[in-house]
């Protein structure tokens, strides 16, 4: 990825403007989020995304800038500097009036403060405290908890429409969990916990009755895997979608993605799911 001069990136934004047109405060919101290792036997390299998201009703939520890289460590204040910026002047040329940074770009404040503090008023800029970033990050991380159990007595009662609700309540929380960027352990634990909310409600979407939606479950499931690689349930929710479907290729395919990350009762949950697809 080409670098870019910090003075060069300083005078780019001169003389931008917020829209004319629009009287509302427009917000947008970056994160920088570690999605674990690209290869389980080896730690080193991690993926990380980068995202910048429109926080401005009515279009909150939409996602406006996103990037992934691949660092040992983590990333280079020089690769941060460029994906923030790149992320400021994807409307170019207009700017939003307030822009807030996950407490993950803490380590880089220094590095950011000066292209940031060079935008013209009205823009401001914050990048959230890791201490207000783990509070916060705790409390909704226990609400998902407490949804997602309210989930599995759903599902142990055969309530599709209740556990639905309910597992997409908690991972509706443990994005938010990750988007304030604090602890990579407590990043870990989120990114867990939302891939096994995800599986959670494919596996409500295939319970039996006429509502069963293997379309439905399969989207949950492969957000499972894209969430944590790792978590094995994920995969042998998509080989149940995949047969439910009558594509018996692609249900093994997910078998065997799932083999690389499998470790203990994990393995011979998988054999034995690759032996009922050929028997």
């Amino acid at each position: 990825m080409p670098a870019l001069e910090r003075p060069a990136i300083h005078t780019h934004f001169t003389g931008w403007k917020m829209d004319p047109d629009d009287d509302s405060s427009v917000c947008w919101q970056m994160t920088l989020i570690d999605k674990g290792p690209v290869d389980p036997m080896d730690g080193a390299a991690h993926r990380f995304a980068f995202t910048c998201q429109d926080l401005t009703p009515p279009g909150t939520g939409g996602i406006i800038y996103a990037q992934e890289a691949t660092c040992i460590g983590q990333p280079p204040p020089a690769l941060v500097l460029v994906l923030v910026c790149r992320a400021l002047i994807v409307k170019e040329p207009m700017l939003p009036s307030s822009f807030k940074l996950s407490a993950a770009f803490t380590p880089y404040a220094d590095i950011l403060t000066p292209l940031l503090s060079a935008i013209p008023e009205p823009f401001t800029y914050i990048i959230m405290k890791p201490e207000v970033a783990r509070v916060l990050g705790l409390q909704s991380t226990a609400l998902a908890e407490k949804a997602k159990e309210a989930g599995n007595r759903a599902y142990a009662q055969n309530d599709r429409a209740k556990a639905v609700a309910a597992y997409r309540t908690a991972e509706v929380m443990l994005v938010q969990v990750l988007a304030l960027g604090h602890g990579r352990a407590e990043l870990a634990h989120a990114r867990r916990l939302r891939a096994v909310s995800l599986a959670n409600c494919a596996a409500a979407y295939m319970l039996d009755g006429p509502d069963q939606d293997a379309g439905k479950a399969l989207r949950e499931a492969q957000e499972a895997e894209r969430e944590d690689a790792g978590y094995i349930k994920g995969y042998l929710r998509q080989m149940r979608a995949y047969v439910a479907l009558g594509d018996v290729a692609q249900a093994r395919c997910a078998l065997e993605r799932a083999r690389k990350w499998a470790r203990g009762t994990d393995v011979n949950a998988i054999a034995d799911a690759l032996a009922a697809l050929r028997g």
